[in-house]
């Protein structure tokens, strides 16, 4: 039975930051949208300007370089654009306060140790959240504990007799060893794609493991605490879809309601399983937001990787949790790092069971859409499509692979993650092709 308790968590966290500002750190700005009713002061993000109350200092770094970049790729920014994103932060937190991080980073780490002033980080330290980005000690570590996986075996560029003798059992898969999204991931079928891949990385070790058709990619929410863990709502995630992205095991897109189809004994398992991957990151240190990937074949629920941070899913099943009136992943994060105690338990098949069948669409910039001058969302068609985030200015340049907008649905848009169905296979298309202009820019960069 679910506890409408989120008002109340709320109100300890918020007791927890005091007379103390918040201030939030992330990739999109707006992911700090579930943290508005408590002492917001500052948004500092890479993309996507906060836009929710007026009050809040706001900071987006693509503003000052004129581009959005790919967030899955390898970000590197220039040294003015970098620059700012530290006077930024460190303005935001003069003085001190509460900071809230999407993931720790070392740039962050060195805002804040050359800030004279008392300021709490609602986190752990990003030297240790990165030794759980690191996916073959976590594979490993997991799979020692009884938990399925999919065999990963690390390979270098010279492991080639190695890779053959996979390969005469069929197509395998190739993994970086870190990353999001999807990104680097490929399926090989010969020797010289290996190659390929290999000459074309920037990581001299690489995972594989045998490609297995078939499965559905499930993800989940949830918060480490001293004491426990805490799930959030599932989702089945739309993968490689080429109407939204051009890379075949991209991220793009979240379908809750597809995921509240799963079987009864799936979403036991995928609880359990969760509550285990949580123990283990809790007994090294790490507390506050993660998720976990899943491969679900039939009734056999397989570990594919874990995200030690907030998720591309967690802003939409924080606006899940909201309209159920309970704790949202980001309040949970700031509850578990500030040493609130954590709400009551949740079974994954009761939240499952009280879901509204939301789920979104990400649309990324693919190779072949060339010189995307603007998006005008007044131009998504209205009735399926409840809202439209992210979406990129007019005064920013989207770099390929970069998000462009995502889209809020209600409903059903997927039976497995790797097609769409019913409205949305002809609705997609028109968002990409009405709303997205592909006229020559009209701004110019301020890229030097």
């Amino acid at each position: 039975m679910l506890q409408p308790d989120g008002d109340a968590l709320a109100n300890h966290v918020d007791r927890a930051i005091g007379a103390r500002r918040l201030v939030y750190y992330g990739i999109r700005g707006g992911d700090a949208a579930p943290v508005d009713d408590l002492n917001l002061s500052a948004v500092v993000s890479l993309t996507d300007r906060y836009s929710g109350r007026s009050d809040v200092t706001t900071f987006a770094a693509e503003a000052i370089s004129g581009h959005r970049i790919d967030l899955d790729g390898v970000v590197v920014m220039e040294p003015f654009v970098e620059a700012a994103l530290r006077d930024a932060l460190r303005d935001a937190l003069d003085g001190g306060g509460v900071l809230m991080t999407y993931r720790p980073n070392p740039v962050v780490a060195e805002v804040v140790d050359a800030i004279d002033a008392d300021i709490t980080h609602a986190g752990i330290p990003h030297t240790l959240q990165s030794s759980f980005e690191y996916k073959p000690w976590v594979d490993s570590e997991l799979s020692k504990r009884g938990m399925p996986t999919l065999g990963w075996t690390l390979v270098r560029r010279d492991d080639r007799v190695l890779v053959q003798r996979w390969l005469e059992g069929g197509d395998v898969i190739l993994r970086p060893t870190a990353g999001t999204g999807g990104y680097g991931t490929r399926r090989l079928g010969s020797i010289e794609a290996f190659d390929e891949a290999m000459a074309a990385s920037l990581e001299s070790t690489m995972s594989i493991s045998r490609y297995r058709p078939g499965g559905w990619a499930v993800n989940i929410n949830a918060v480490a605490w001293h004491t426990g863990v805490t799930l959030h709502p599932a989702s089945l995630q739309l993968i490689g879809l080429t109407e939204l992205v051009d890379r075949p095991f991209a991220y793009c897109g979240n379908d809750f309601g597809a995921a509240a189809r799963l079987e009864p004994i799936v979403i036991e398992e995928i609880e359990t399983r969760t509550h285990q991957v949580g123990g283990w990151i809790r007994d090294h240190g790490y507390l506050g937001a993660f998720g976990v990937d899943y491969l679900v074949f039939e009734n056999e629920v397989v570990f594919c990787e874990l995200n030690p941070r907030f998720q591309g899913s967690s802003r939409l099943s924080d606006r899940i949790m909201q309209r159920l009136a309970l704790p949202t992943v980001a309040v949970e994060h700031l509850a578990s790092t500030l040493g609130v105690l954590p709400p009551a338990a949740r079974r994954l098949a009761d939240l499952m069971g009280s879901i509204p069948a939301l789920a979104q669409t990400v649309f990324h910039r693919r190779g072949q859409d060339r010189d995307i001058a603007s998006i005008d969302t007044r131009r998504v068609p209205s009735g399926l499509v409840l809202d439209v985030e992210v979406a990129c200015p007019p005064e920013v340049i989207p770099d390929e692979g970069s998000v462009l907008l995502r889209a809020i649905w209600d409903g059903v848009l997927t039976d497995s993650g790797f097609e769409l169905i019913g409205d949305a296979a002809s609705i997609v298309p028109r968002i990409r092709s009405e709303v997205v202009s592909t006229q020559p820019p009209q701004a110019t960069s301020t890229r030097t």
